[in-house]
């Protein structure tokens, strides 16, 4: 095998593992959002008993729990596309890349059309997203002690 077909080959590598780090993060979001759901409408038929902050803790418990997952698993997929994009960069200086024009044109593009949310990085908005949902434990923990006074 020449070094090129290495290098491309470590290249595909790196590819599909970040995608399964990905993919692996929407599986986390996705079970976290369907369990908040249901988890707070059982703490919603529990009209706000002092038994409900169990439920909320937990629904705390998932949120900060995604949060922390969605972080690790960028960070995993970000290391996995850096030492692709490392490889795929030898594999130019050897042979200049013929779509390095077609690329640099459509990323232009694409941050005019979009200027604010060319910035906003995906994992930034699922960070949120498992954030609101700590925050309506929260609240509804802060609203069970309310009442119970």
């Amino acid at each position: 095998m020449s070094e090129n077909e290495l290098l491309w080959g470590y290249y595909v590598e790196q590819r599909v593992s970040a995608k399964a780090f990905d993919d692996q993060r929407t599986s986390i979001a996705n079970f976290v959002i369907a369990a908040a759901g249901v988890l707070t409408g059982f703490a919603a038929t529990m009209d706000f008993s002092e038994a409900s902050i169990v439920v909320y803790g937990f629904i705390a418990v998932l949120g900060a729990y995604g949060m922390v997952a969605t972080r690790k698993l960028y960070e995993c997929s970000s290391f996995c596309m850096r030492r692709a994009g490392d490889s795929l960069s030898r594999l130019q200086h050897d042979q200049p890349c013929p779509f390095a024009a077609i690329k640099d044109a459509a990323l232009a593009e694409q941050r005019r059309q979009f200027r604010v949310m060319s910035r906003v990085r995906l994992h930034f908005v699922w960070m949120v997203l498992h954030g609101l949902i700590f925050l309506l434990a929260v609240t509804g923990m802060a609203v069970v002690a309310v009442r119970s006074l």
